[in-house]
């Protein structure tokens, strides 16, 4: 069926096959070699011969070619994470499961994880210690209730409003990366649900 394909064609292409594990592909590919080789098949073109690439139906030629689209793997791809360390502001700091903003933002789609720490900002601003924050910079005054509220909230309102920074500074850094990728992920999607402009 290949051979009567190109020869309809009119093409004698370059046969290339998958290597590894691509037992079924080395046989299709000498077995179309050999139909070529016999004498029947069109010359090669004046512009240049096609390449046939054959594989195993088990192998996803596509999955190589495709960028993850959720939050932790474009940072993987991104910014180079290796083991969830990640550089904020000098300091080494890990972006892992136990840290409930990035647990929150991790497994979203990174056109949506704005809207995941909107969210969680907005909760933040509910708490006892941030309505403290912003009643000394207007000079309100507190009463005791008020105080002991914030007391206890306080050391955990720091490091989570902390893990938020440093979750706003990993978008903001891959939204400035992101623009060397669009022409890219254009192709890749066209790729993804095969659909592409042969033309471009």
């Amino acid at each position: 069926r290949l051979f009567t394909f190109c020869a309809s064609m009119d093409e004698h292409p370059n046969i290339r096959y998958q290597a590894e594990g691509g037992a079924c592909a080395l046989k299709v590919a000498q077995q179309l070699n050999a139909l070529m080789s016999g004498g029947a098949a069109p010359p090669s073109p004046s512009a240049g011969s096609s390449t046939l690439l054959i594989l195993d139906r088990t192998h996803d030629p596509l999955a190589t070619l495709l960028h993850e689209f959720f939050v932790q793997g474009c940072a993987v791809d991104m910014l180079k994470l290796e083991d969830g360390k990640y550089n904020h502001r000098g300091k080494v700091t890990l972006l892992n499961q136990e840290d409930e903003v990035w647990n929150d933002m991790s497994h979203v789609f990174i056109g949506a994880a704005q809207e995941t720490v909107d969210r969680r900002k907005a909760e933040l601003e509910q708490r006892p210690a941030f309505k403290m924050m912003q009643a000394q910079k207007t000079g309100q005054q507190m009463d005791v209730k008020g105080m002991s509220d914030v007391v206890k909230d306080l050391p955990r309102f720091k490091k989570e409003y902390e893990r938020c920074l440093i979750c706003v500074d990993v978008l903001m850094k891959m939204m400035g990366d992101a623009q060397k990728f669009i022409p890219s992920v254009e192709v890749e999607q066209a790729l993804a649900v095969e659909r592409i402009d042969k033309g471009r």
